[in-house]
């Protein structure tokens, strides 16, 4: 176990690598990342990015963003909108 009262800095010149067998959890009351270059995420299965109620989820075959009880499905059929209109401004 790795745990401090105030605060862990951990610098490495090169890589740095945390990996696990299992779920790696991260908690925290808020978190800040600066990256130069790329910031790359990869999933076997899925991504979800959430804030409140506003949701984001990416699968190999779909996006799909729900806000305020809208969704926009983006898919092999195209662009749906399921409980709103599609709008051009």
């Amino acid at each position: 176990m790795l745990q401090a009262n105030n605060y862990i800095d951990i610098n490495a010149k090169s890589n740095f690598t945390t990996k696990t067998a299992a779920q790696h959890t991260e908690m925290a009351d808020s978190k800040f990342s600066e990256i130069e270059t790329t910031y790359e995420v990869n999933a076997k299965n899925e991504i979800i990015h959430q804030v409140g109620s506003t949701k984001v989820t990416i699968n190999g075959a779909s996006v799909v963003i729900e806000v305020g009880g809208i969704k926009a499905i983006f898919d092999s059929m195209g662009l749906r909108v399921i409980g709103g209109d599609i709008k051009a401004l």
